[in-house]
């Protein structure tokens, strides 16, 4: 009996390495869920991580995250839509939680999933205007007395050619610069310019470092990031007052 105790633990180690190998990832990938579901959804963010900068006379916020985080158990009960899918949840909590930052750094204490942005560029009680974007591991938050637009990107993200005249009009007069540049400059003034209506980024016009749509204009920043890409546009001052 006492031999055939010692066979049976040489079936386990060191005979058969694999299995133990096999048993210690199931052993960490079963922890690691059962943290991650043992979390609260506001552990995730990190004030540490916000980067802020001023540019064309507005404050930038960038906040970076792990697109790889673990989903808290309570994550999807404090999201608008449950239809999003994994990462555009995490883009979706990270920013809202940078925007629940700067409200408070302004004394206008908001939780995050409860801030209203009316027209997507203003929060009441909050004065001036705001610009949301995000993207993989990365959210942007631009503030500003006059209107604003901020998008951010992938620096490895290719704008297809058959995309271009989807944004890019006969008036258009860019500066020298790539495809995924002239892309953010169109969303970014876009944005700025959401109170105004245009219909489409075509609408948008772009004369090398300022933007133009009917009796409006401004001006923009490329901004290069580590492994990102940040176009900010407002719109000239005296022009704040836009669809009021």
């Amino acid at each position: 009996m006492r031999s055939h105790g010692r066979n049976n633990q040489s079936l386990l180690s060191p005979k058969f390495p694999g299995i133990d190998a096999s048993l210690n990832l199931l052993r960490v990938y079963f922890t690691f869920e059962m943290r991650a579901k043992k979390r609260n959804i506001n552990d995730m963010f990190d004030p540490s991580k916000i980067k802020k900068f001023e540019a064309l006379g507005c404050y930038v916020y960038t906040l970076s995250f792990d697109p790889n985080t673990p989903l808290p158990h309570d994550f999807a009960q404090r999201l608008p839509s449950q239809k999003f899918g994994k990462l555009r949840q995490l883009e979706w909590y990270f920013s809202r939680n940078l925007l629940a930052h700067v409200c408070l750094e302004n004394g206008l204490k908001l939780d995050w999933d409860k801030i209203d942005l009316e027209n997507f560029v203003t929060i009441k009680g909050l004065p001036g205007y705001v610009s949301l974007s995000h993207t993989r591991g990365l959210c942007a938050l631009a503030w500003c007395a006059s209107p604003v637009g901020i998008d951010i990107e992938d620096i490895t993200r290719e704008v297809a050619a058959p995309v271009l005249p989807r944004f890019i009009s006969e008036k258009d007069n860019f500066a020298p610069i790539g495809d995924l540049e002239k892309w953010c400059v169109k969303e970014a003034a876009y944005k700025a310019l959401l109170k105004a209506g245009p219909r489409s980024l075509k609408e948008v016009v772009i004369k090398e470092d300022s933007f133009y749509y009917d009796n409006l204009s401004g001006t923009y920043s490329l901004i290069k990031l580590e492994g990102h890409l940040l176009a900010l546009a407002k719109l000239e001052a005296g022009k704040n007052e836009v669809g009021k």
